[in-house]
Order: structure tokens, then sequence, then C-alpha cells
């Protein structure tokens, strides 16, 4: 099984914010870097996916300081 912690709030496991013992256990994850159209959303939602897009990936990268610039050219400028 693959970890991953969740930051944010999950409504599958209604943890928020790193606000639990430890980090989640998931049996698969997905980080893209792309924008998450719905039915992406639904399919990961119905096959216990925890799906995290670019809005995510982008809120982290803010959360921690690091510039966009220093990941190339994985996520543009909106």
């Amino acid at each position: 099984m693959r970890r991953a912690r969740e930051h944010g709030r999950s409504e599958r496991t209604g943890d928020t914010n790193g606000e639990h013992d430890g980090p989640e256990i998931v049996d698969t994850t997905i980080v893209t870097v792309a924008d998450v159209v719905a039915d992406a959303t639904r399919f990961a939602d119905r096959s216990g996916v925890v799906l995290y897009d670019r809005a995510t990936v982008r809120r982290w990268l803010d959360e921690a300081r690091i510039p966009v610039g220093r990941l190339g050219s994985l996520i543009e400028e909106a």
C-alpha cells in the first residue's frame, strides 16, 4: 500500500490538514499537474482513488513557498 498525507479536506476520510494521528493509508493516489475534468473526479471517487489535481499541487507549492519556476515547465503560470 502507498501512503499519502492528506492536504486539505478529504470527503472520503473527513481528515483535515493533518489533524489526525498519522498519514492516511490509501490503495492508489494520482497526482497530476493538469486540470481535472468532472468525469475523472467522479471515476476516482467511485474507484476509491485519491486524486490531487493542478490546483492542489499549486496550493502545496504556495504553502511550502516553493516557486513554480523551480519545477521547470511542469506547471505553467495560470
